[in-house]
């Protein structure tokens, strides 16, 4: 639980330059599902520690789309996963 707390605090201090990379994929026109779940993948894998369970993997991963996907809101996209499938 330790390593997923760790996780979880790095989410939330990047959460500006999370918010500014969706900005960019707006701006450009690439905020699409696929564009916005790889960067999903990208966070988790450089936030994620070794020490994860795989349930605490889960939690980070819908943490990260939780966060994600309420960024997306201001830009009048959807949570991405719900999407997709």
């Amino acid at each position: 639980m330790k390593a997923y707390n760790s996780a979880v605090k790095k989410l939330k201090y990047h959460r500006e330059a999370y918010r500014e990379h969706i900005s960019l994929l707006s701006v450009r026109g690439e905020l699409t599902a696929p564009a916005v779940l790889a960067y999903c993948d990208k966070i988790i894998a450089a936030i994620a520690p070794d020490e994860l369970t795989a349930e605490d993997y889960k939690k980070l991963e819908a943490a990260t789309d939780s966060l994600i996907g309420e960024i997306c809101l201001e830009y009048e996209f959807d949570k991405p996963r719900k999407l997709v499938g």
